[in-house]
This record gives structure tokens, C-alpha cells and sequence, in this order.
């Protein structure tokens, strides 16, 4: 035995109750006990004191009266790895987890209330129907529900009657579709300045005609909107409501009401006679155009806060908010069947979406600036853009590719638009202070309107495409009419 271990054990033995009770001298066991050398410092089982040391020092358990080195702990001396780990404690409680059978109860209807003489409540059945429709009509995701399945339906029974017209128009050997069009054309290249007319203070930002042809509406810098009586181009009211330049007018297609749209981040509803109906809020930076479904039902704005969103005309209430641009979005158009929206921004990106779903289902890339301007051919696979790259491209949704450039202008073209009938040409305005006309099957040009002194900001064509206004920085609003509008059977009949 080596002298370390010698003296512990004296140590422990002098320790010992019994020890201390039965030993032969008379002397008491003073408590304060030299520490043990380090190599022997045990932590116990019951707490984290160090014994015998901080026995000593510390105050000790009320349930212990003396400790007792363990005899499992070995005391002699250790290896190296045990010397570096001298401290033991109690091994971690294990955590159980138990599955809790659940049983599925049978709870007992309520008893009903009793009834007083002369009036019958409604059942059970009907109060929680009544509660679900109400809770579900305050859900603006079963709003958009809604009006996913209405477009649907719509957008079928619009794509049956199209594509029923084409078949008949093909197959009947008296239909000659391509002079149809060359004359559509040859009508086109005779249109004239009919008619010229200071329309605001400041510059005129949009103008658009009434589904007879009827009324014009334009609007200006001044935040103010005025109609139009035609073909006098006589103005007849006065829109006041927005507090910053409007941006965008356009009439509804199934009756006479429109919408403004400003750089006060709000669109309006108005009737012709110049009373506000709704404003539709919610948009976070300023508005550029805005687009009617062909129902009629739903209005699309585009904003510069890169989103563009479905609004529903009856009840104001917002039913999508579309994003999916990097940057600002500025044009938005419908198909004629009502299924898709196509909108295009300054990130020089044309996408097509579908409203039944919501899906992005086309990017059209291409333009190498900013997109402005967007409009579907009533044939339904056509799509036309204007760029700040001074070109109009031609898309092909069929083939999901550019069909064709039209390098249109030598400035940018702020608009783009489709001969409502047939698309039988289109138009594009341009800050060259031009606008022209090209036909819609070859993509040459037919007509140049020149008259205005400024940049032309929007153009709109008659729904029997007889005519067409434009409007420009200088505040003029001038009407381009057919030589031949006169004339019944140049002019084609609107179904």
C-alpha cells in the first residue's frame, strides 16, 4: 500500500459515526477536515458537493446526517483517460411516451327550445346553412371561387359560338375571308381627318368609344374625364373625382358605363351622365391602364406597383392580386372569350395568364425595352405588343413564339390596338407623333394618320371599325374616318 492511499484511509476510518463511537481515546473529532488531494475528490450520487472538502463548508442535507465514500467507487489511482474524467453524475432519465386511445363519442343533439303559440323557428339545418353562407360570402377566396367558375362558363359558351362562326365561314364556299379582309384593308388605307378638337387644358392620356359608337371618352393630365356626343364631338359631361392625372379611360362592352383610371392609385366607376358609382382601392402606387372583361363583370387594372388586379363591378370588392413581374406593370388586355388576361410591363415581358385558374401559362419574351402596350385579335390566337423598342411584335399563343416584327415606328409606341370585329388590321400610336395602320394578315402598312403636333399617347377604334380617335401631348382629340363608312356595303356588320 503506498503512502497516498494510507493516509485516505486513516482519513475515512477517523470519518466513520462508528468509528468515532468506539474508539479508544477520549478525544472529540474536530469537524474541519483538511481537503483531500485532488486526485480523490468523488462527486456522489445525492448532490454536487465535493466530499470530504465541501462537506466541511457547506451546510449539510436535512435527510443526511454523514457521508460515506461509495465502496464502488475505486480509489486507488487510475489510468490517464480516467484521471481527465473524475466527475460522475446519475445517468439521464429516459423520457416515455404512451398513445392515449381516443374514442369517438356519440354526443346527443340538443334538445329544441320550446316553441312559443304562432311562431315556428327555423330548423337546426337551416340557421347552420344560413351561417355557412354567411361566413362564405365574407370569404374573398370563395369570392374568387365565384368568379373563376362565371368566367369559366362565360369563356365557353364565348369560344363555342367563335370557333362554331369559323367552321360555317370555312366550310361555306360563298364566304371569301381573305377579300374580306382586303377590302377590310383597302377601307382601312382611306381613312381621313374628319375631325379635330381641343379636349383639356393639359395633355390627353386615353380615349375610348361606347360599345354603339355613340360616345367618346377622353381624359387628361388635369385628373379630369369628359364624354364626347359623336359624330359631333360635342362634350356632354364631365367627370371630376380624381385628385391626380388620369391615366386610362375605357367603356364598358355590354353597356355605357366606364372606368377611369389615375395616378392616384384608384380607379372609378362612372355612368356617362358624370355620377360616381364605386372607386376601387387598393392598389399601392399609381395606375397605368385598365381593361373590361368581355362580360363585363370584372375590371383589370395594371399598376406601378408591379401587380395587376381583378375587381369585381358590382360589389367593388378586389378578387385577385396578381403578381409575377420585376418591375411595373403598365398594359393589360382580355381575350375575346374571357379565359385568358395578358399583361406586359417595363421589364420588357408580355405574360398571359389564365383567369380560370390563376396560372402564369405563357412568358413572351422578345422586346428588348419596355412593354406599353397589349391587345388580343378577336381571332383568339393572336396577340399584338408595342414597345419602347419602337417595334409591335406579333404572337402566335398557338405556337407559343413571335409570328412576326413589325418595325413600326422610330419612336417608342405607347399603344397597340385590334380591329374589334375581325382583326383585320391593327393600329399602333407612337410618340412620333404618328399613328398608323397595318394589315392584320400580312402585317404591311396600310394607312399613316398624320395631324398631330405632339407625341399621341392612346387611340381607340370604332366597334365597327370605321373610325378611329387619337389623342396626344398637344390636348387635341382628332377623329380618322373611312372615305367609305358611308358606304353599307364596305362596312361590316357587327354580330
Amino acid at each position: 500500500m503506498d503512502e497516498d492511499e494510507a493516509e485516505l484511509l486513516s482519513l475515512t476510518r477517523s470519518l466513520s459515526p462508528s468509528n468515532a463511537a468506539t474508539t479508544s481515546s477520549d478525544q472529540t473529532l474536530t469537524p474541519p477536515i483538511p481537503s483531500l488531494p485532488r486526485k480523490y475528490r468523488v462527486r456522489t450520487h445525492c448532490h454536487n458537493a465535493l466530499l470530504p472538502s465541501a462537506a466541511a463548508a457547506a451546510p449539510r442535507a436535512a435527510t443526511s446526517t454523514d457521508y460515506e465514500i461509495p465502496r464502488r467507487v475505486r480509489l486507488g489511482p487510475r489510468s490517464d483517460q480516467e484521471k481527465q474524467s473524475r466527475i460522475f453524475s446519475p445517468p439521464a432519465p429516459r423520457l416515455r411516451y404512451w398513445r392515449v386511445p381516443t374514442k369517438r363519442l356519440r354526443v346527443a343533439a340538443p334538445s329544441s327550445p320550446p316553441q312559443r303559440a304562432g311562431v315556428t323557428p327555423l330548423g337546426e339545418s337551416a340557421n347552420q346553412r344560413m351561417e355557412a353562407q354567411r361566413e362564405a360570402a365574407a370569404d374573398p377566396m370563395h369570392e374568387l371561387a365565384e368568379a373563376r367558375r362565371e368566367i369559366a362558363r362565360f369563356s365557353v359558351g364565348r369560344a363555342r359560338v367563335r370557333i362554331g362562326r369559323a367552321r360555317r365561314r370555312r366550310e361555306d364556299p360563298d364566304e371569301d375571308e381573305e377579300g374580306e379582309a382586303k377590302e377590310a384593308c383597302r377601307a382601312a388605307g382611306e381613312f381621313v381627318l374628319e375631325c379635330s378638337e381641343i379636349g383639356d387644358d393639359r395633355p390627353l392620356s386615353g380615349c375610348s368609344f361606347s360599345r354603339d359608337g355613340l360616345m367618346l371618352a377622353t381624359c387628361s393630365w388635369s385628373g379630369i374625364a369628359k364624354i364626347w356626343s359623336m359624330p359631333q364631338v360635342k362634350r356632354t359631361a364631365t367627370l371630376k373625382g380624381h385628385r391626380e392625372r388620369a391615366t386610362d379611360i375605357v367603356f364598358s362592352p355590354v353597356d355605357d358605363l366606364l372606368v377611369t383610371a389615375s395616378a392616384d392609385r384608384t380607379a372609378k366607376l362612372w355612368k356617362p351622365d358624370g355620377s360616381l358609382l364605386k372607386s376601387f382601392d387598393g392598389h399601392l402606387d399609381r395606375l397605368a391602364r385598365v381593361a373590361f372583361h368581355p362580360s363585363g363583370k370584372y375590371l383589370g387594372t395594371a399598376s406601378f406597383d408591379k401587380t395587376w388586379r381583378l375587381w369585381d363591378i358590382n360589389t367593388g370588392l378586389e378578387l385577385l392580386l396578381q403578381e409575377g413581374h420585376s418591375r411595373s406593370v403598365y398594359g393589360i388586355s382580355f381575350h375575346p372569350d374571357g379565359s385568358l388576361a395578358a399583361s406586359c410591363g417595363l421589364d420588357a415581358l408580355t405574360r398571359v395568364w389564365d383567369l380560370r385558374t390563376g396560372r402564369s401559362i405563357l412568358a413572351l419574351e422578345g422586346h428588348v425595352k419596355p412593354v406599353l402596350g397589349v391587345s388580343f385579335s378577336p381571332n383568339g390566337y393572336r396577340l399584338a405588343t408595342g414597345s419602347e423598342d419602337n417595334t409591335c411584335r406579333i404572337w402566335d399563343l398557338r405556337k407559343r413564339k413571335c409570328e412576326y416584327t413589325i418595325p413600326a415606328h422610330s419612336h417608342l409606341i405607347s399603344q397597340v390596338k385590334y380591329e374589334p370585329q375581325e382583326g383585320y388590321f391593327l393600329a399602333t400610336a407612337s410618340y412620333d407623333m404618328k399613328a398608323m395602320v397595318w394589315s392584320g394578315q400580312d402585317f404591311k402598312p396600310v394607312k399613316t394618320l398624320v395631324g398631330h403636333e405632339a407625341k399621341v399617347t392612346g387611340l381607340d377604334i370604332r366597334a365597327d371599325g370605321q373610325q378611329i380617335a387619337t389623342v396626344a401631348y398637344d390636348r387635341t382629340i382628332k377623329i380618322w374616318s373611312s372615305r367609305s363608312s358611308g358606304n353599307e356595303k364596305n362596312s361590316m356588320d357587327i354580330d
